[in-house]
């Protein structure tokens, strides 16, 4: 069997655009790892946590769990509780935090930080960044730019991490907006875009989400006419760019209440249609980020 690695980035790419056929993929080839190499193999763990993560993106949350602690379980055999083991937990942490269990959450990061080794890696900042997000949907927002901050100094020191770079840049742009440090936002989200425009970085789905943060510094500032252009211009890169529903609804949400407050009813329609397709998507109408979207939309009626 060919490196697990590489079957999940070559599935990656032919499926990017299939999320059902690219979940039938990892699932069978999980099913086929344990068959041939058992449920306490590096390739299992791989293959295990990448489903997870599929999973989470696509807000199949209680799917994801079982993953995650399959993979936690395995990981715990082969090598005991380090950084393997807490990177995977950190990933359960964060699907916790979307789930609505914030509790859970944080009982997982707590876990995940006392077994990193490496308290200087790029993948102890993700943890960092979880725990910002964390303190953020907690409404500890000072707490939220101080772990964003701590992750961003420790990505920007390590070579070849322009994406976990960027995304720092983003998070700590977040915290610094929702305690209403406009400027500030504007210009670390502006270091953000730079590195798609000069082409380091090709679009993902963070690029999308980064472009929805951009719109709404603008508006903070009061400078409309260039969030228009910015939304617009998300709007575009989600037909292009693979993203999960629930981001998909955050952003539709944020752009329809600017269409809405000024006055703008055809694209006001589109983003109702848009969020419609959504809330039917199956597993996904009653989560409680897409349910608060849908509430805010209920709103430009």
């Amino acid at each position: 069997m060919p490196n697990s690695l590489e079957m999940i980035d070559e599935a990656w790419e032919r499926f990017r655009r299939e999320p059902e056929r690219l979940e039938t993929y990892l699932a069978e080839l999980l099913d086929k790892i344990e068959r041939e190499r058992g449920a306490v193999s590096p390739d299992f763990v791989t293959v295990s946590n990448e489903l997870g993560s599929f999973y989470r993106t696509h807000a199949m949350y209680e799917k994801g769990e079982e993953a995650f602690l399959r993979a936690l379980s395995s990981i715990e055999r082969l090598v005991g509780r380090g950084d393997y083991y807490a990177i995977c937990m950190g990933n359960l942490g964060e699907l916790y935090r979307l789930w609505g269990r914030p509790e859970d959450a944080g009982r997982c990061l707590d876990i995940a930080e006392t077994c990193f080794e490496d308290k200087g890696s790029a993948e102890f900042a993700a943890c960092l960044n979880y725990r910002g997000h964390l303190c953020s949907t907690m409404g500890r927002l000072e707490d939220a730019r101080r772990h964003y901050r701590h992750a961003l100094e420790l990505v920007s020191a390590i070579e070849g991490h322009e994406y976990e770079v960027e995304a720092a840049l983003g998070n700590l742009a977040s915290a610094c907006e929702a305690l209403g440090d406009y400027e500030e936002a504007y210009g670390l989200l502006l270091r953000a875009k730079a590195f798609y425009d000069d082409g380091a970085l090709a679009p993902r789905a963070h690029y999308v989400s980064l472009l929805n943060s951009i719109a709404l510094a603008l508006e903070r500032l009061g400078r409309d006419g260039e969030a228009r252009e910015v939304y617009l211009e998300e709007i575009d890169a989600m037909r292009t760019t693979p993203v999960s529903p629930v981001d998909a609804a955050v952003s539709f949400a944020n752009a329809g209440d600017f269409f809405h407050r000024t006055g703008d009813t055809s694209r006001l329609a589109q983003i109702k249609d848009e969020l419609g397709h959504i809330a039917a998507t199956p597993g996904i109408g009653d989560n409680h980020i897409v349910l608060r979207s849908l509430e805010r939309a209920r709103a430009w009626e």
